[in-house]
């Protein structure tokens, strides 16, 4: 009987600890800043909380929207669609739109919107560094094949084509240092290459390839000090790859993953810390880990609800949705605790965080998907939500 109620005790203890840790918090300070009839989407977010998306204004195409803070100003207005933009941290956006025969880049540079390309062949994935340049791939006008290209020193519109090749290259990006590193399809496999521009307008490096295998690379993402993250594998076990592409020579990628599962689609900060989606468990369930520089990655969600999207700044919070079916949430890593930001009844997903905190999002409050902001400046307390965890934990590998 007494070691029963030791039990007991001990137990209800533990109860109580867990409820203790688990304290109700909240953070307020989260806007709707559409509330429409038509869908808005691929919201992207800068250190100042300016907020760039695109929606269906009439029902009929895609126009891109910028939230200033403010205001929010519908940047195109036309019978084409105006799709995926990107802003830096000047308030610069950069987008695909169609101009009735194919594709072009534009750039709205806080006061004119500036077509970056002018052709009769497409040019999409356009993404746009703090300095202004901007870099996308267009179809080669002698050629069929995607190709890399760079347009900077704005608004003079100098252009650099980095490729000619007889394949397809595709999904670059580009740091404030002017290092590009973009994806091809070469041989019937995925590749990844880079090339240092920051010299221009001096000469450039040659396009280098960083991996050349059998597997599939893909996803490469560059920080501002020329660290590169990327995915290998299979479909079936993919493993997430580091490399600092500036030594010279160039170092074996360090491999920052090694089990029989999927990790796939890194970010990466300017401290080189990687975040990812793997699945540690072999099923169908996606898990957020988190590499700070040793190895095994720390797991910031470990729950039966499948978590995507993650992201980083550069203060190592982390941002991703998790959920199952149609009900995902928007939960937050400050470097110690998983915070839950949304608590509703239908879909919130995509997340994006700045530097400075912000996030936001899309979520289908209505049956149609809005844009939501979180400003960290303005959450208080609240008892409605809760911590999910604080994170102790490591990966298993």
């Amino acid at each position: 009987m007494k070691k029963s109620i030791r039990v007991l005790l001990v137990t209800a203890f533990m109860i109580f600890s867990f409820a203790f840790l688990f304290h109700a918090q909240v953070y307020a300070g989260i806007s709707q800043l559409t509330d429409d009839s038509y869908s808005d989407w691929d919201a992207q977010v800068n250190a100042n909380g300016w907020v760039v998306w695109h929606g269906s204004e009439d029902g009929d195409d895609y126009e891109i929207f910028l939230y200033n803070g403010t205001d929010t100003l519908q940047l195109t207005d036309n019978t084409e669609e105006d799709k995926y933009p990107q802003i830096n941290d000047n308030g610069w956006v950069v987008w695909e739109g169609n101009d009735g025969n194919d594709n072009e880049i534009y750039l709205y540079d806080g006061t004119d919107i500036i077509p970056l390309s002018d052709n009769s062949f497409n040019d999409r994935s356009p993404q746009i560094n703090n300095n202004g340049w901007v870099v996308w791939e267009g179809e080669d006008d002698s050629s069929a094949y995607y190709q890399i290209y760079l347009c900077y020193e704005l608004p003079a519109l100098t252009q650099v084509k980095f490729t000619s090749t007889d394949y397809n290259n595709f999904n670059p990006r580009i740091n404030d240092n002017g290092w590009v590193i973009w994806e091809a399809f070469k041989e019937g496999n995925r590749e990844i290459f880079f090339c240092d521009a920051s010299n221009l307008p001096g000469i450039i490096s040659e396009p280098t390839q960083l991996t050349d295998n059998s597997s599939y690379d893909g996803h490469p993402r560059i920080n501002n000090n020329e660290q590169v993250v990327w995915d290998f594998g299979t479909d079936d076990n993919q493993e997430i790859y580091l490399c600092d592409i500036s030594d010279s020579p160039l170092p074996s990628p360090s491999q920052l993953t090694e089990n029989g599962y999927r990790d796939m689609h890194p970010q990466i900060n300017d401290d080189g810390h990687v975040v990812w989606r793997g699945n540690d468990e072999g099923g169908t369930i996606d898990e957020i880990f988190l590499y700070t520089g040793t190895t095994p990655a720390t797991p910031l969600a470990d729950n039966a609800a499948n978590g995507l999207d993650p992201q980083i700044n550069n203060d190592g919070y982390v941002v991703w949705d998790a959920g199952i079916g149609d009900n995902r949430e928007i939960y937050l890593y400050d470097g110690r605790d998983v915070i839950q930001i949304t608590d509703n009844s239908y879909d919130d997903n995509s997340p994006q965080i700045s530097d400075a905190g912000h996030v936001v999002w899309h979520g289908s409050p209505d049956g149609t998907y809005e844009i939501f902001l979180y400003t960290p400046d303005a959450a208080e307390e609240d008892d409605d939500f809760c911590f999910i965890s604080t994170v102790l934990g490591s990966y298993k590998e």
